[in-house]
């Protein structure tokens, strides 16, 4: 039965995940995925219930909370890749973490590899999940709208995220694993179609109110949240998508539900800021990003440092106090991301963010901005800039204020799943702060190249698949 198959995917996966993502030195290809029996259905609700909950334990690394592509590699390898990390110890690096810092990635390098395997993991999960449910005959149709809602929400977060690192990635939307494998890949905007589908059906099954305790499971606001973002994206290519952006947006923030709330007070459990979040899974601490980069000790020694992040704040920005830590030991001084203050299990207890109505103001604004309407767009950034102790700013061209939402998104949402490198894509910034002469790329002992903007397609899975290709320059 497909419970059955999902009890087993879950055990294979979380013993594959038990590797750190750059703990890797030698090539070895990907398992193959498992292929799952015909589709029977659950058995019943609570069956249903616990395979969809699986889903979350997956994501965060189950009891182990290793690092994978549902919590925290993502931010940490977009940020050395950009220009939010920089190692401590460059020598103690491995090859194929280094390879990313430098932007000098290789179509073989481990760490890539597996953040695309654990990437698809999560996908074969989540269309198991939504076929077994689809094929339930003992589940009531509000309990089963409500679970293939929730995993239409996680499989448009997820291709967001594949395709802003790798590109066009094949859509994998079932479980045929033997139709998958040949799969070539899906444009950019074909794989925006298939998130803005998934995440338009998952308004219409989703309520208000969360499943469960906690923020743990999306609801129809992590739904909107995750719309107004997509729809941004694709506003340059469909110019209509950014009044569906501001509305989207507006439908979280006119909510009530949410508020943006003191900065200490953002990343705890009960954040009220939260739109979405991932429950502790890891026995010893809270968050994998807590776990990664706060020192081992305090005073203790960070593994990586904000590289140039520092520079991007004003003098009062409460954001540099309070989400950046420092310490100063054997004559250097260190500076770290902070907003998950705990880096084992303790008080006050933190959840993972997956997103938060900072960003979704951000996301209005900028798309007031496309439309024009520069007091709207000024007053949402404001919303944010006033929350970090700066003054009220209201630029006077479309230029000055697209340029100013970008600016706080950096501030804001930095060190926070890729937002900055995606970003800077998106914006089309990314050669010129990576590639002069004096640029971030450079100064990490790399030469830029425009290709690196994207991550390549594995060597093992082109080797697998002759449908794929890879990406320019690897």
């Amino acid at each position: 039965m497909l419970k059955n198959y999902l009890k087993h995917s879950f055990i294979a996966t979380g013993c594959l995940l038990l590797m750190t993502l750059n703990a890797c030195k030698k090539h070895e290809p990907p398992p193959p995925h498992p292929t799952p029996p015909p589709v029977t259905g659950f058995a019943d609700s609570a069956a249903a219930t616990k395979a969809v909950l699986g889903i979350y334990t997956q994501m965060n690394g189950g009891s182990a909370g290793t690092l994978n592509f549902g919590n925290g590699a993502i931010t940490l390898y977009t940020g050395l890749a950009g220009d939010e990390l920089v190692p401590v110890s460059v020598s103690t690096q491995s090859a194929a973490e280094h390879e990313i810092y430098i932007n000098a990635m290789k179509s073989d390098n481990t760490i890539n590899d597996q953040l695309w395997t654990s990437a698809y993991q999560l996908i074969d999960t989540v269309n198991a999940c939504i076929e077994g449910l689809k094929a339930s005959k003992n589940i009531s149709d509000k309990a089963k709208n409500q679970l293939i809602g929730e995993s239409e929400v996680v499989r448009a977060f997820l291709y967001f995220n594949m395709v802003n690192i790798w590109g066009p990635v094949p859509l994998f939307i079932t479980t045929d694993q033997q139709a998958n494998k040949k799969l070539p890949r899906a444009t950019v905007s074909a794989v925006y179609q298939q998130i803005i589908a998934d995440l338009v059906n998952a308004q219409a099954k989703l309520s208000v109110n969360y499943a469960g305790t906690g923020k743990f499971r999306p609801n129809v606001f992590t739904a909107d949240a995750l719309l107004a973002r997509a729809y941004l994206y694709q506003g340059a290519s469909n110019s209509s998508y950014w009044q569906k952006a501001v509305d989207a947006a507006s439908a979280v923030i006119n909510s009530s539900v949410y508020s943006i709330v003191f900065m200490p007070t953002v990343f705890l459990a009960d954040s009220k800021e939260a739109i979405w979040q991932l429950k502790p899974t890891s026995t010893t601490f809270e968050t994998a990003e807590g776990n990664l980069f706060n020192p081992v000790i305090s005073p203790g020694v960070p593994k990586y440092n904000t590289g140039y992040l520092q520079y991007a704040f004003d003098m009062h920005d409460g954001r540099q106090v309070v989400w950046l830590n420092n310490t100063f030991l054997n004559q250097t001084y260190y500076i770290y991301p902070y907003k998950y203050e705990q880096r084992a299990n303790g008080a006050p207890a933190e959840n993972y963010i997956m997103i938060r109505l900072a960003e979704v103001y951000l996301v209005r604004a900028e798309a007031y901005a496309h439309l024009n309407m520069l007091p709207q767009a000024s007053a949402d950034v404001n919303v944010i800039r006033v929350r970090s102790n700066l003054t009220e700013f209201f630029p006077t061209t479309q230029q000055q204020e697209l340029g100013n939402v970008s600016q706080e998104n950096q501030r804001e949402l930095f060190d926070e799943w890729g937002h900055r490198w995606f970003d800077m894509k998106k914006t089309g910034f990314i050669d010129n702060v990576m590639g002069p002469s004096e640029g971030v790329c450079v100064s990490k002992g790399g030469v830029w190249n425009a290709n690196a903007a994207l991550f390549p397609i594995p060597a093992s899975q082109i080797m697998a698949n002759a449908a794929l290709t890879q990406n320019p320059g690897y």
